[in-house]
């Protein structure tokens, strides 16, 4: 009785981070740009606390360095959410192959986004980023996989959700 509501918690986060996902492949060429720009510069402060004194030249040209690796790895961690939540879910509900179907519902949802991506206006779909966004499918499994084994190393015992 007392893993229902984890369940219940795990089914909503799979929700919202899909729900997430799609809002990102929602936005139009200019709004994702100025989103993913606005987290770049956030984290150039951090990796280059002195980022703001540095020439424009040599700031502009480091950002750019890593804007595309930046984008990617947003992909990763936003799949690697749905993964984890996903794996967890179904491994709660006592869903046979959870990691499979895990994997399998992710990468399905990976392709399904980038089609969506290619009817918002200057966006387009990549099948290099399906193929990105379903390896953080495959991190988020094995998080869940190593949450579940780090639950059952303290507790000793496995976990039980499923059960009522």
């Amino acid at each position: 009785m007392k893993y229902r509501k984890l369940i219940v918690i795990l089914g909503f986060l799979v929700i919202a981070v899909a729900v997430m996902i799609f809002m990102f492949s929602a936005q139009d060429a200019d709004a994702s740009s100025q989103t993913s720009t606005g987290v770049l510069v956030w984290l150039m402060h951090i990796l280059y606390p002195d980022y703001d004194h540095i020439p424009p030249v040599e700031r502009r040209a480091l950002f750019y360095r890593y804007h595309n690796l930046a984008r990617k790895v947003a992909h990763v961690t936003e799949f690697a959410m749905l993964g984890t939540f996903l794996y967890l879910f179904l491994h709660g509900v006592r869903v046979r192959w959870a990691a499979l179907l895990s994997w399998l519902g992710g990468t399905l949802y990976a392709a399904s986004d980038e089609l969506h991506q290619t009817v918002v206006s200057g966006r387009g779909g990549m099948w290099q980023d399906v193929c990105i966004d379903s390896g953080g499918v495959v991190i988020g499994i094995l998080l869940g996989v190593a949450l579940l084994g780090i639950f059952h190393w303290a507790f000793g015992k496995r976990p039980e959700m499923g059960k009522p």
